[in-house]
């Protein structure tokens, strides 16, 4: 979310905090949780914004695995800081 747009999109709230998630990443009959992904969440309505740059990383990181792994239909789970090593 670019650093302007601080107010909630869903209730108008003017404050977002910083916070890290847990991210669910599905691609075909294959999951990718990731855990501590850095996001802005309203403290009113709990909706969360994660950035472009966020999700273009979890998706590049995904499919690496899945080529690696030749897409078994497994499950991942990793933290956001580990995929930037794959």
């Amino acid at each position: 979310m670019p650093p302007q747009a601080r107010n909630c999109l869903h209730c108008a709230t003017k404050r977002l905090d910083a916070v890290l998630v847990r991210y669910l990443h599905r691609l075909g009959a294959h999951a990718l949780i990731v855990e501590d992904v850095p996001c802005l969440r309203c403290p009113e309505c709990g909706e969360e914004y994660l950035d472009i740059a966020t999700l273009n990383t979890i998706e590049s990181a995904h499919n690496a695995i899945l080529d690696h792994e030749r897409g078994d239909g497994h499950s991942r789970r990793l933290r956001f800081e580990e995929l930037g090593s794959r």
